[in-house]
This record gives C-alpha cells, structure tokens and sequence, in this order.
C-alpha cells in the first residue's frame, strides 16, 4: 500500500464529513471531538488506500460497509465497572426496595432496565452484578438489555472477558466474586453474562415502538448526549421519556444536567443526574405526544409541515405603527427571488427556479422553504449528495420537519440504501403520522424486505388516507408527481395479492 500522502484539512472538508455522519448516526463531532474525527479519517483513509479526503467521501457515500466501519472506531465507548457509584448506590437503595421488594419480585410483569448506549458492556453487567449481590437467583426474574450502535463493542460485551482498564474503581471485591482471571484478562461468571440480553440499536432511530409494546422501568443513558447537539438531546429525551414506565427512572451521564424547567415534559430531579418520570395519572400533567410548542418556539408538528404556495416565507420583521411590517431592502430581494423561484418551480421551468432560489438562499440561508425547494431541485437533478446535505441543513433548522426526512428516503432509495431509506420514511412519519407518501413507500420497502403482513397494513394506511384526505388539502410539490388513483389502485391491488399470498 502506498504511503499516505500529506492531506490539508480545510474548514469546508471537515464540515462536509461532519455533516455525513451527522446526518447518518446523529453524532455531532463540533470542536472537542474533532481529533476523534480526523484521527479516524486519516486512518480509514490509508487503510483504504484512498488518496485523499475526495475520494474517501466517494467511497463513505457508495459503500455502506465502510460507512460501518468508520461508524464504529467514531463510538467506540469510554466506560468502566461501577462508574458513577452514586447512582448504582440510588438504585440499590432507593428504586430497588420501592419499586421490587415489596412485591419480592412476584407477578408476571417483569421489571425491565435498559442499559443505551453500553458500549463494551461493563454499564448492564454491574447492574446485573447488583441484582445478584441482593438477591441471587431470584435476581434473573430482572430483564436487563443492553444496546449499542458499534456492533463491535457489542460483540465484545457477549464475550464478558475484560482487562485491567475495566476495573477503576476503588472497591474492587465484586471482581473476586464474579470473574475469573486468565492470561491477564478476567472473565466474567456465564449465570451473570446470561441475564443481560445485547442488541443493536442507533439511539437516533427510536420509536415508541422500537421494543415493541414494552416499556422500562429504568433507563441508563449515561454521557451520550455529549455527542449530539441540544436540540437532538431533547428529541432523544423525548423518545427515552415515552419509553419509561409511569415513575421510571432515567439516569444520565454527570455532564448531562438538565434543569427541569428546560424539559418539555415532566421529570422530578433526583440529584446525581438522576431523574423520575412523574405519574401524570397522580399529578394531572399530560404527557405531551410530542414536543411542546414552547420548546421549539415553532408550531406543533402537524403545523410543522411547509407548504409552497403563494405566501412568503415566515420572517420575523419589525412592525410600523399601523401594524403592517416593514422590509429592509435586503429582505424585499429575498422575498422577490423567492416568489420568482417559486413561481418557475411551479411552472415547471427548473433551471430558472434554481437561479432565483440560488440567490433567495445566499441572502437567507436559514429559510426553510428555500432548503427544501433547492434540495428536491437537486434530488430532481440527480445531484444526491447535493440533496441530503441541504435536507440535512433543513433538519439542523427543524428537527422536527416531515419533509426532509421524506426526501432524503426517497434519495437513499434511489440509491438502493434501502435500511436507510426506511429509517428516514419512519423519521417522518414520527414528525408526520399522516404523511400519505411516506406510507407508501415504506409499504414497498417492507414488501421488498418480504414483510407481508407490515406491508400489507402500510398499503392500507395509505389507502386510508388517501380516502380521508380533505379536497382542499395543500400538497408538497413532489406529490404531483405521483398518481392519487394510480397509488389508490396500486395500494388496493398490493392488499388484495398478499392477502393471497398470506393465505397460501
């Protein structure tokens, strides 16, 4: 393999892999986690043999399995038996005796902890360490899941077998009692390894029905958010709270305060970053289905979603004393680039729609109708990479948006990225339960995967909607691209073949 030539990282190369893997793992590698970055960069770049940031850009884009690869040396986990002993003493002594020993464990309802983001696996094994040390035996009556992105680290955790670096803390007698030294690496008792289960799981990719109809009773998510920015931890946070039982509780890493006046829904704080989900059935507070119109200082979600039409954008302008806005010159060219823009894109005359929103966009980068015009322009144009990086900026913008999440599928579809391809129609469909398109094409995924039976039910959402839909209904752009009764026959004729299918 040739030597790696000497590369420059400009500010304009590390933003454009910063938001690749923002946009495909959600972490955020802005300034203290740059070296982990670029250190993981020029490694795959000279084990690839790739001469440059260029090339390696082209391969991260077309080869998912490399993607993988990176993904995994970006989280690979700090972690140790026992860390933050505070909060394993608070589970011992408070939840423990309140929530198990007065019913000794006994009913068919199991109590369920989730250890996110595990890592290696040391954060589930010293809780199932603890159950064991109070209860013994009876302590497997305790469902312990521990899920991590990095596959590798999950694979590592199976094998229950750590070095030295594992055990940092002062009271070391657990180690002892529980593992087995061997060739300087210890080896952890198989009855405590068999009572935590390990899957994957990419915490950006949560659904309330990602564990099926279960919920958990405790949750540790401890120093994730580090990676991510605010407005991802709030929605991680939001989908960590829909998971919790009724008084659960949420433990976080000690540099992840929040007070919680800043939390759209309602936690009690513990200390220690420790939190309980509050009993709304005893307080009368409503959990809210999504976030609170007060955090995003936006609309609700259903309101979230963009339209084109004759309106401007949304603009924030000082008000005259007769109440009609004023406009700066600035904003009086972006408002006539973009309704030019518009009204080319609606004519159908692309290249003229780009040049005027082109412009619209270098006056106003932050518009959000202007992203998502230029990024289904660009999407249209074949320019992908184009297209997710603008869908990516929208999102930045508004997590909260349908529209990109939906285009962006529709991109990774194109290029056969299928698993993504679902994972973003799924993302819109959080953001925009009624979104008919979305519907449809997960249904094609699902059937594709030979899911029948989700397929089938995808199909008859669609359906569904499409039946119910108001005449007057505003449409994205895209949707004319598509046939209402062409998707009404495909959806009707899908339903009525895998009913068949399913009957054979």
């Amino acid at each position: 393999m040739n030597p790696l030539p000497t590369l420059e990282v400009t500010p304009e190369t590390y933003q454009r892999y910063t938001r690749l893997v923002q946009m495909r793992s959600g972490l955020n590698f802005e300034k203290q986690f740059q070296h982990l970055l670029m250190s993981s960069l020029f490694e795959r770049i000279r084990l690839t043999g790739t001469s440059g940031f260029e090339s390696y850009y082209r391969l991260l884009s077309n080869n998912p399995a490399e993607y993988q690869i990176l993904e995994q040396q970006l989280t690979i986990g700090e972690t140790y038996f026992f860390r933050y002993p505070q909060q394993y003493n608070f589970l011992k002594t408070h939840i423990l005796p309140e929530r198990i020993e007065p019913t000794g464990l006994a009913g068919t309802d199991a109590f369920r902890i989730w250890s996110a983001a595990c890592s290696t696996g040391e954060e589930p094994y010293s809780i199932a360490i603890l159950l064991d040390e109070k209860w013994g035996k009876k302590a497997e009556k305790v469902k312990i899941l521990g899920t991590d992105l990095n596959r590798n680290s999950l694979d590592y955790a199976r094998r229950g077998v750590y070095g030295n670096f594992s055990f940092r803390t002062e009271n070391l007698s657990f180690r002892d009692r529980y593992f087995k030294e061997s060739e300087g690496k210890y080896h952890l008792d198989p009855k405590i390894r068999q009572r935590v289960q390990f899957q994957f799981q990419n915490l950006m990719e949560l659904t309330e029905s990602s564990f099926g109809k279960q919920k958990f009773n405790v949750i540790f998510c401890r120093n994730v958010s580090i990676y991510f920015q605010k407005k991802t931890v709030l929605l991680l946070l939001h989908q960590l709270y829909q998971l919790l039982e009724d008084e659960g509780y949420l433990f976080l890493g000690h540099s992840e305060l929040w007070p919680s006046r800043e939390l759209p829904f309602p936690l009690k704080n513990w200390g220690y970053a420790t939190y309980q989900k509050i009993n709304e059935r005893i307080t009368g507070r409503h959990e809210p289905a999504r976030f609170s119109p007060k955090l995003s200082g936006r609309a609700t979600p259903a309101d979230l979603r963009l339209r084109f039409s004759e309106k401007s954008p949304r603009s924030k302008v000082p008000l005259t004393e007769t109440g009609i806005p004023k406009k700066s010159e600035k904003e009086k060219s972006f408002l006539e680039n973009y309704q030019n823009g518009m009204k080319a894109f609606r004519e159908q005359d692309n290249h003229l729609a780009r040049q005027f929103l082109l412009k619209a966009e270098a006056q106003n980068s932050s518009s959000e109708e202007t992203l998502l015009a230029l990024a289904f322009l660009d999407s249209e144009q074949g320019q992908t990479e184009q297209a997710l990086e603008r869908c990516q900026a929208l999102i930045d913008l508004n997590p909260l948006h349908p529209e990109p999440y939906f285009l962006t599928g529709l991109v990774l579809q194109e290029r056969q990225e299928y698993e993504g391809a679902e994972k973003r129609f799924r993302r819109c469909l959080y953001c925009d339960e009624s979104h008919i398109l979305a519907h449809y094409f997960l249904a094609t995924l699902q059937e594709r995967k030979g899911r029948e039976d989700l397929a089938s039910r995808s199909y008859a959402r669609t359906f569904d909607l499409i039946d119910r839909a108001s005449p007057n209904r505003e449409e994205m752009p895209w949707e004319a691209a598509f046939s209402k009764q062409q998707i009404v026959e495909d959806c009707l004729a899908k339903i009525k073949w895998l009913k068949h299918w399913h009957a054979l």
